[in-house]
């Protein structure tokens, strides 16, 4: 099977550029991610969004504000977003393995 380039955004979600736990140089972040997506879109590369879903009460509680993947990067409707429920990288969801995420290259 050939290699795929493809460009992976993980939790790159409204609540996580919110508040005091913001992220760091959250819009400088922004901006190079759209600029990547641009890059990307430009060279029929995939744009793949990895979705955290919080528990209850948390930021990124699903179908809250927070858990939204933020507009200034948010997908079109045929990008994949894969929803996961583990915070830490160790935990891979199900849905996003090896056999379906195939390569990287130079964005």
């Amino acid at each position: 099977m050939p290699a795929v380039t493809a460009l992976l955004i993980i939790d790159l979600q409204v609540g996580n550029f919110e508040g005091a736990d913001s992220v760091h140089h959250g819009e400088e972040l922004l901006s190079r991610v759209e600029r990547l997506i641009e890059r990307a879109r430009r060279a029929n590369a995939p744009v793949i969004y990895v979705q955290h879903c919080g528990p209850k009460g948390e930021i990124d509680e699903p179908d809250t504000p927070g858990w939204q993947i933020h507009p200034r990067i948010a997908p079109i409707p045929e990008d994949p977003v894969i929803r996961k429920r583990h915070r830490t990288p160790s935990r891979r969801p199900r849905s996003l393995t090896s056999s379906n995420i195939v390569g990287s290259g130079g964005l």
